[in-house]
């Protein structure tokens, strides 16, 4: 998280002067997850003593929810791609793509 300019995550141990926007590092998170395969993620440096108000643990919980949907959209769109070419024309069944949406999900066919 230090990577991030103090002025909106203070919470670090490591404050960068002059470090990147929350948006530029899930710019960049985002499309590290469309191009790879991401099995595991890591966010450190969250400290927040530095930090009276509470915004870096925020920070850093909404920059994980969004690269996990990021790598959870990356992922359907390769499993409908492999569908895809599994067969032109051939239907989808409910069966394929119930595994891609959590337990209790509706799922409209």
């Amino acid at each position: 998280i230090d990577v991030l300019d103090p002025g909106s995550a203070p919470g670090t141990g490591y404050p960068e002067p002059g470090g990147i926007t929350y948006y530029q590092l899930k710019e960049a998170l985002l499309l590290v997850a469309q191009q790879y395969d991401v099995i595991g993620l890591d966010l450190t440096e969250v400290d927040p003593i530095y930090d009276a108000a509470g915004v870096t643990p925020r920070i850093a919980a909404k920059l994980l929810l969004d690269v996990l949907g990021g790598v959870f959209a990356a992922q359907v769109v390769e499993h409908c791609i492999q569908i895809g070419e599994a067969g032109a024309g051939e239907s989808v069944e409910t069966e394929d793509v119930e595994h891609l949406h959590p337990p209790g999900a509706h799922v409209i066919t």
